[in-house]
């Protein structure tokens, strides 16, 4: 159901300085009904990284994408925002991405 404020009370979470705190990086994207891996892959890549452009990442291919978007996460408490998801497809496509180290890291997504 739209409009009830899920992506409004995911985003307070996410910037609650407690929150910041917690974790030693967050990020967050926006799947959208027309999901496309590689554009959920680099929007994570540069919203954990603090890149604002693509263009290291753009060169690599999903798989790629993937295995740099695990590299970053091991070993690092996280916080995740995936917001918009549509689909359990989506979900089993991208949960791979994501270490669990058993460090207290979550992932928050809105459907």
């Amino acid at each position: 159901m739209g409009g009830i404020g899920k992506t409004t009370l995911a985003n307070k979470i996410y910037s609650d300085p407690f929150i910041m705190s917690h974790f030693d990086i967050r990020g967050k994207v926006t799947v959208s009904q027309e999901y496309c891996r590689e554009n959920v892959l680099l929007g994570l890549l540069s919203s954990l990284s603090g890149m604002s452009s693509h263009e290291f990442y753009e060169q690599q291919d999903d798989g790629e994408l993937a295995e740099q978007l695990q590299k970053l996460l091991k070993g690092r408490r996280y916080l995740v925002v995936i917001d918009d998801i549509w689909t359990t497809e989506t979900w089993d496509d991208i949960q791979l991405c994501f270490p669990d180290c058993n460090n207290g890291s979550r992932i928050l997504m809105t459907t």
